[in-house]
């Protein structure tokens, strides 16, 4: 049998993936008018091997490092928005499942690491503390992923059986994650959106489903003891926010490369009003505007990968990167999102009158980056906790990061 593409390296993962390009550039539309994956691109994208990247060995996956997916999902991104959104979805999900117990996963992933999940994470309460277990109940937002998932990871705060707030030792309240099987969990189709129309990014319902205790894991990111570094994979030793920025950031810069491409292209073409007898690409205005955006969106992939590798290898094997550094790498994600938003929107006005039909190419991509820029993972609120530890002010929660 042929070796997949994800074990011959992230650069054959790469050249893989691109092969796709044109074929997934093409079905773009029509997925989108139908607000979801095209089943047969689905089945191409996962015949590489992505979702078996991120796995560890021990369960047959590749073991790539977070940011080497970067690449990756910029190659998607390139494509098609909504595509690179569904598989960075299902890429990151080993990033959750390797917080669950060993015997879990071997359960899991006995037949292989080709398994698909989603992970609405916004907490939700609902969800009561019973014999064994734990019954989870609730609906939850933004459950992504164009595909039919295998398990659906959920966060929510859990009550005693009394209905009080359950807590932590430390007092804080119980906030947990749940693995639940995919045939147990309701989709509601209301994902009606500005951008990404094909992610099926829906509202989940899941109704008093029975969770075992090993089947539910903590949260929020906490540092192991130091006798467990050295056999701790790195995907548990930062926050999911954390580990998981080079794969958003993949996404973010994919899609503001391909506008600048396209935008290059229609500038082969298209005439300034006021000076039809030259081509946009001769226009010397013009030519300092294209120079401006290609240089800013290179200094953002650059920052962007430059930071996700020192997060990843922060002090090698010793430990897990302290607050202030986890704050710096998310500060650093945010700021790429909001500079490729920016560069998205300029890249937009340049286009002039070309992007107003819904047929535009260069629109989708724009509605896809402005929708994929909402995320948490670049929320500006980042900022704050960054310049507090800056500042060597008191934070709460800082293990959070």
């Amino acid at each position: 049998m042929e070796e997949l593409p994800v074990y011959r390296g992230p650069e054959a993962m790469l050249r893989a993936l691109r092969q796709l390009r044109p074929e997934i550039s093409a079905a773009a539309p029509t997925m989108e008018a139908a607000r979801a994956m095209a089943p047969e691109i689905f089945k191409k994208v996962v015949a590489t091997g992505l979702l078996r990247a991120m796995h560890p060995r021990s369960l047959g996956g590749a073991e790539y490092t977070a940011p080497q997916m970067l690449p990756l999902l910029e190659e998607l991104a390139r494509a098609d928005g909504s595509t690179a959104w569904s598989f960075m979805v299902a890429a990151e999900m080993p990033a959750l499942f390797q917080r669950f117990p060993e015997h879990v996963l071997s359960a899991i992933f006995k037949g292989g690491c080709d398994v698909s999940a989603r992970a609405p994470l916004t907490p939700k309460p609902g969800t009561q503390r019973t014999s064994g277990g734990y019954r989870v109940s609730g609906r939850w937002p933004l459950a992504s992923g164009s595909y039919e998932a295998d398990w659906y990871i959920v966060g929510a705060f859990v009550t005693n059986e009394d209905g009080s707030p359950a807590v932590t030792p430390e007092g804080a309240p119980d906030l947990r994650l749940f693995l639940v099987p995919g045939e147990q969990v309701k989709p509601i189709d209301n994902w009606n959106s500005l951008g990404l129309r094909a992610t099926q990014s829906h509202d989940v319902e899941i109704d008093g489903v029975f969770v075992a205790d090993d089947y539910s894991a903590p949260f929020s990111h906490t540092s192991p003891v130091a006798h467990d570094m050295a056999e701790m994979p790195r995907l548990r030793r930062l926050s999911f926010y954390t580990s998981m920025g080079p794969t958003h950031l993949g996404v973010i810069l994919g899609l503001a490369r391909a506008m600048l491409d396209e935008l290059i292209e229609l500038a082969q073409t298209k005439r300034p009003f006021l000076n039809p007898m030259i081509l946009y690409r001769d226009d010397t205005l013009f030519q300092n505007k294209v120079g401006m955006l290609a240089t800013r969106l290179s200094a953002a992939r650059s920052f962007a990968v430059s930071a996700s590798e020192e997060i990843w290898h922060y002090g090698n094997s010793e430990g897990v990167p302290p607050p202030f550094e986890r704050a710096r790498y998310r500060a650093a994600t945010a700021h790429v999102h909001s500079e490729c938003a920016q560069i998205g929107t300029d890249i937009y006005a340049l286009a002039g009158s070309a992007v107003l039909p819904n047929s535009s190419t260069l629109q989708r991509r724009f509605r896809d980056l402005r929708t994929a820029c909402q995320h948490i993972m670049g929320s500006p609120e980042i900022f704050l906790p960054f310049g507090a530890l800056t500042l060597n002010s008191d934070l709460p929660n800082a293990q959070n990061l």
